[in-house]
Parts: C-alpha cells; structure tokens; sequence
C-alpha cells in the first residue's frame, strides 16, 4: 500500500470501536465452522506448522468476528470500516509470534479470506510499518481513556485515580510532533480535543489536566527559564501521579474535613473568653468596691511570699561549696554545737 494512502488511517483513528465491538481476538474462541476453510487459505497447506496452526486459530476467530460484529459496528462509512479491519489484522499479524513467513504473506491470506466473506474484499492490505505502530498508540489511549471513564462513571466517583496514566500515553505521541504538521499531529490535536470535552463531563474533584496543543510545540526553539520550569514541573506533577497519588493543586477546606473547622470555631470561642474575663477582672479590682477589699489581701500575701523567699536565701548563705586544686569538691556546713 502506498505510504502516502497509509496515512489516512490517521484521520479515522478517533472512529475506532473502544467497547464491545473491539477486534480482540483474545476475547473470541476458535470457531469449527471457519477452521476448515482458514486452512484452506494458510499460506501453506501443512498443519503440523506452528504458523499454520497460529493463523487457522487467528483467522477463525476474525471470520468469526466480521459474522457478528462487523454490521454493528458504529463506523457509518463502509470505507472507513473496511480501513478499521484492514489496520486490526495488520496488528494482529505484527504480534503473531509464531509466524515463520513475511508478513506480506500472511495479509494475502487474509485478503482471501474477505473475499470469501464478501466484506473488504480489495482492502485487505499490508499497513507500512512505521504507519501501523502510530495508529495503534493513537488506538491505544482512546481505548484507554474510554475504558477509564467507563470505570469512573460506573463507580461514580470523582476522585479521578490512574488519570496519569492516560496523560502520559498523550505526552508519548506529543514528543513525536516537534511542531510539525501532519496527519499524525492533528490526530494527536484531536484527541486533546475529546479527553478536554470528556474530563470537563467527568468532573474530576482533585485532578483536571489541561493538555498542551502538539501544534503549537517547537522542540527546536530555545526555551525560556519561565517555559523550562513549567515543563518541568509538570513532568514532576506526573511523576507523583504514575505513583498512585492524585495530582492537583487542592486545598483542604471546611467542607473536606469539618473537624477542621470546628476546632478553628473552638479555638476563637475560648480566645474570645479569656479576652472578656481579663478585662472585666481588671475592671472589677481597679475601679469598683470589690477591689478596695481585696487589695489588702494580696498586699498580705505578697509580703508573706517576700519573707519566706528571705528566710530561704539566709539559709542558703550559710553553705559554701569549695573546689580544691586537686578536683575534689568539699561541703562546708556551719552548725551550733549543743
């Protein structure tokens, strides 16, 4: 296939099934009812080949899926269907790790195999490799994103947790673009577009990304000390994200924790006492009956204080210690004998 036409498959790559209706053949057992006519269009007519017997298998249950899933599938044009099933196959040939023939081989078999179900039968083509490996990352993190908010939505919960991990997926096919502008980019643009209009739905409490255009990236212009910095802190925000923790610029407040704001309550209440006690008590001995009879008793207190702190400082003066030349300390105490 031409590469040039190869990289139309970056204009339907956001149409692609995320559900059900996903060609995974992991998901499909071997069907009896295919298997006969798979070896009958296996590159080589020998079972007892590991590839033979990992194609049978393989093109079983494509057969099996285009009988169940292709009419279904909610790609309106027939054309871009076909380019869906032509780039699932291609993928499906790339991982086959028992295959001992090109893969150009393989994909011939399967273009039988589409015009003996009458579906695709002139698309069934060999996606260049370069091509194939880009529209599977793109694939991949819609696939991804849609699973994530399948499972947010069903819980619904806000909290938003592994969302890193989808950020990082877009920043991978981001740091291809380099401010370039081709097909490749602008579908990496427009899935921005969609996590933007899908991530504002589901209302993420304590992490919302705001993911930066691959257009208007210039890797090869110099960057400022602000610009150096942002990025780097992001990277450093992901980072703490990939380890499980939710990534966000978020501030307790009274209705996250409202212990918290009953003991600020708490605390301002006795503040308030205190402040109203000391000065009515101020008042009460300055300027009031009350004070005139008091203030004798605390004069009389105070001088008893005074006369035992004295009694006490004499005593003391009557001890000494002494350190001789040699280190040793003596205790010199004076007493009246009897």
């Amino acid at each position: 296939m031409d590469p040039s036409h190869d990289e139309d498959y970056y204009d339907i790559v956001h149409l692609f099934p995320t559900g059900e209706d996903r060609l995974d053949i992991t998901n499909i057992n071997d069907n009896v009812e295919y298997l006969v006519e798979c070896n009958s269009i296996a590159p080589r007519q020998n079972i007892y080949l590991d590839s033979d017997l990992s194609f049978i298998s393989d093109c079983s249950k494509i057969a099996t899926y285009v009988k169940n899933y292709y009419s279904k599938l909610s790609i309106e044009k027939e054309s871009d269907r076909c380019k869906y099933l032509n780039y699932s196959i291609n993928d499906i040939v790339k991982n086959d790790e028992n295959q001992k023939y090109n893969k150009e081989k393989f994909v011939q078999a399967y273009s039988g195999l589409a015009k003996r179900l009458n579906k695709c039968e002139s698309d069934i083509k060999v996606i260049e490799v370069s091509v194939l490996e880009k529209v599977k990352e793109l694939s991949n993190i819609y696939y991804e994103f849609d699973k994530y908010l399948k499972v947010i939505n069903k819980n619904e919960t806000t909290d938003c947790q592994g969302l890193p991990n989808i950020v990082q997926l877009y920043l991978n096919d981001e740091n291809r673009c380099k401010g370039a502008m081709d097909k490749f980019c602008n579908a990496v643009e427009k899935f921005k577009n969609y996590y933007h209009l899908k991530i504002s739905e589901a209302k993420c409490k304590n992490a919302v990304y705001t993911l930066e255009s691959p257009l208007s990236l210039d890797h090869n212009k110099h960057l400022s000390f602000e610009e150096g910095q942002k990025r780097e802190d992001r990277a450093e925000e992901l980072e703490e994200g990939s380890r499980g923790q939710v990534m966000s610029d978020f501030t307790p407040n009274q209705e996250d924790f409202p212990e918290m704001g009953q003991s600020k309550s708490t605390i301002t209440t006795a503040s308030s006492i205190i402040l109203v006690m000391s000065s009515a008590s101020f008042i009460l001995y300055k300027f009031t009956p009350l004070g005139t009879w008091l203030r004798p008793l605390v004069q009389r207190k105070n001088k008893k204080t005074i006369s035992m702190y004295d009694e006490a400082l004499r005593f003391n003066n009557n001890s000494s210690f002494q350190t001789n030349d040699s280190g040793n300390a003596e205790f010199n105490l004076q007493y009246h004998s009897s």
